[in-house]
């Protein structure tokens, strides 16, 4: 299963740098006749820390959408979804019946890739510590071919006690997907 398209992000970057080349140029034509120099400078610092913190989450929001309508595609073959898990940047579908996986990355959204649950190994779930005793993320890992895919159950960036309700419910469910991603595993091979 590959996690990223080097073309996808290419293109992407292409298009957002075309954009700000544009800008780039027509701003100053527009501005600097009422404005002076460094006023100007100013105000192209702040478009373009504006447009950095705005290009994550559209290229999220973009690839979100494209990787929602590629893993539509599951209902023209023959799987089952019968568990969906959404990760921040990433979706994984599983059909235990068929024991079959179905993986769509949003640095490759149009990628729809089906593994065999029989390959997966390494099954385990697990937390990152975070100060005193917190915890900073909640996980499910699992390996396939030897590539580690790992899915955030709860991410902040900000630590939570161990037994606080968003961490608790974070490891339940962490471990309930490592139990079945194992349990499925076992069964097929």
């Amino acid at each position: 299963m590959k996690k990223t398209s080097l073309s996808y992000i290419c293109t992407f970057a292409g298009i957002i740098l075309a954009v700000g080349a544009i800008v780039g140029v027509a701003a100053p034509l527009i501005i600097s006749h009422t404005l002076n120099a460094s006023l100007f400078g100013v105000f192209f610092f702040l478009y373009l820390v504006v447009a950095g913190i705005l290009i994550y989450p559209l290229f999220t929001k973009i690839s979100g959408n494209i990787a929602e309508k590629t893993l539509k595609k599951l209902d023209n073959m023959e799987f089952d979804e019968q568990n969906t898990f959404y990760a921040g940047t990433s979706i994984l579908s599983i059909d235990f019946d068929r024991g079959k996986l179905a993986y769509v990355s949003f640095f490759n959204p149009k990628d729809l890739q089906i593994a065999d649950v029989s390959s997966v190994d390494r099954v385990k779930s697990g937390y990152v510590k975070g100060p005193l005793g917190g915890a900073t993320c909640v996980y499910f890992e699992f390996y396939y071919k030897n590539k580690r895919y790992r899915f955030a159950t709860f991410a902040s960036n900000h630590a939570y006690m161990i037994r606080s309700q968003e961490v608790q419910t974070a490891i339940s469910k962490a471990d309930m997907y490592s139990e079945m991603l194992e349990n499925a595993a076992k069964a097929r091979r």
